[in-house]
């Protein structure tokens, strides 16, 4: 399922309810830029050296398009999927760091473009992000700017406008209160004036002058976006004007909320202390740090307790498929590749049904490169290595995703380079 801003309030419920009832959770990304020539990973890097240069090299870009499929074991044996394909695109209007920049990779986007990625869903449609820290920041701003305003006048709240005017704003400003004294004569409580559009110099000095003039009978309010932005005047009493301010407070409250977003999704997802399943995801999981929930530090030493702490139950197909139990018969474990092993005779085959509404990628032709599709795909292999897992135990187990300690040897392990280097995020494990 596909969501984006307009579909987002719709659906938001939904997806934080399957994030508390889901057996586990798998999750792709997919990105407007990939690696940086000036931090290139190398063979040999060490953790540490890989972990600073991902940070510096990789960060700058824009995780735009985020799967996520929710697993839900049946009592048979089987599971039911809910794959969902999010657009991400950060509000330059309430975002307070670079995420608020778009940069972007050519080669990226022409490789994402020619597997059918639809970058006016991101432009047009993206769903907007603010981390828990830039949220408290732009909640401080609203009840400050509340409070100051419930405790000021109209008139003292203006007094910091320009001692020399020029007279052609003089005469801007003249003619100005000429008509708002006008409109006052014959207005009722409630009535509207819409003022032609200005520039911010000349709406400060307007504030000023009508604060002087005409005190807490009439609001101002801008609207729009821009440097030309029209202004609108509104004549209340006093307890209108309360209530006209909480309001405004009560608007800009629900905005906020908008602009959180998709961190509302993330954060949920660490809360719930799920099983995340990525293939070669540690990218993914310092995207989805970095961009929606705090800033990275600046170590390795430093961000596996945080990354541990977030995301306590990850779990990397990648290095699951590299162990003893599977690197045998999956010699080469890209996502394509591991897909198509698991899918053979070798391996015990898993029942997915896709849940109503959703996309039947059981049946589709192949869609990789499509963050939901490969977050699906992830999560049936994992779903099937687990069953194999709990095949060689001696009982065999029939559920291990539930609660064993079958899969306690590959919790927390990310692989770091293509050379089948491993990191640990776990805090009971030495770093390999």
């Amino acid at each position: 399922m596909e969501v984006s801003r307009s579909n987002f309030k719709e659906h938001v419920d939904t997806v934080l309810k399957d994030i508390k009832t889901c057996s586990f959770i798998s999750c792709d990304g997919e990105f407007t830029g990939i690696r940086n020539d000036n931090f290139r990973c190398m063979p040999f890097d060490t953790i540490d050296e890989r972990y600073e240069k991902l940070k510096q090299g990789n960060m700058k870009y824009l995780m735009c398009q985020v799967g996520l499929s929710f697993f839900f074991l049946e009592s048979d044996g089987s599971y039911t999927v809910k794959p969902y394909n999010f657009y991400i695109l950060p509000s330059a209007a309430a975002s307070t760091d670079d995420t608020s920049n778009f940069v972007c990779q050519t080669s990226c986007i022409n490789f994402l473009t020619s597997h059918g990625f639809d970058f006016n869903k991101v432009f047009r449609d993206g769903i907007p992000f603010l981390k828990p820290a830039e949220e408290s920041k732009a909640l401080d701003r609203l009840m400050e700017s509340h409070e100051k305003k419930q405790k000021s006048t109209f008139k003292s709240d203006k007094l910091d406008t320009p001692t020399s005017i020029k007279p052609v704003d003089e005469k801007f400003l003249q003619q100005t209160v000429l008509q708002i004294k006008e409109f006052l004569r014959t207005a009722a409580h409630g009535d509207k004036l819409n003022l032609e559009s200005t520039n911010s110099y000349r709406r400060k000095l307007l504030y000023g002058r009508l604060g002087e003039i005409f005190g807490d009978t009439v609001t101002v309010e801008v609207m729009g976006i821009g440097k030309q932005r029209p202004l609108i005047v509104t004549k209340v009493d006093a307890e209108r004007k309360k209530e006209i301010e909480l309001e405004a407070l009560n608007k800009k409250l629900r905005e906020l909320e908008d602009a959180v977003g998709f961190s509302q999704v993330v954060k949920e997802i660490s809360i719930s202390g799920k099983i995340l399943v990525g293939h070669n995801m540690l990218l993914d999981v310092m995207y989805l740090i970095s961009q929606f929930l705090a800033q990275l530090p600046n170590t390795y030493k430093e961000f596996k307790p945080m990354a541990n702490e977030i995301f306590p139950k990850l779990m990397d197909t990648k290095v699951i498929s590299s162990t003893y139990l599977f690197k045998d018969n999956i010699e080469f474990n890209s996502l394509e590749e591991m897909n198509k092993i698991l899918h053979t005779s070798l391996y015990q085959q898993i029942d997915c049904e896709i849940a109503e509404g959703f996309p039947d990628y059981t049946n589709a032709d192949a869609k990789f490169h499509d963050a939901a599709y490969d977050s699906f795909v992830t999560g049936k292999c994992f779903a099937i290595m687990s069953k194999h897992i709990g095949s060689q135990a001696s009982p065999p187990v029939q559920d291990i995703i539930s609660n064993s300690s079958l899969l306690n040897p590959f919790l927390n392990k990310l692989v770091t380079i293509e050379y089948s280097n491993i990191m640990e995020c776990s805090f009971k494990s030495l770093c390999l």
